[in-house]
């Protein structure tokens, strides 16, 4: 487990029970040892790990390049 596998895991078990754990139903490890999460997989269906990684860092590429296209760029054109 890398750290960008483990952004793709957090995101996906937080959208998709979102609505189901809340307060009083808190998000316990017995629970969420009983929940089903879809993940992509490969031929031989096992869990492809690189297209996850490969995901997440992409997502990490957009954001860093938005937010020096908005912050950096206006300040170095001064």
């Amino acid at each position: 487990l890398n750290p960008y596998l483990g952004l793709f895991f957090m995101t996906v078990i937080n959208k998709n029970n979102l609505k189901k754990y809340s307060y009083g139903y808190k998000a316990a490890k017995n629970r969420l040892n009983n929940t089903m999460i879809l993940l992509p997989v490969t031929q031989e269906k096992e869990p492809d790990f690189w297209v996850m990684e490969q995901y997440i860092k992409y997502l990490v590429f957009i954001k860093r390049r938005e937010y020096l296209l908005k912050y950096l760029l206006p300040v170095l054109d001064e």
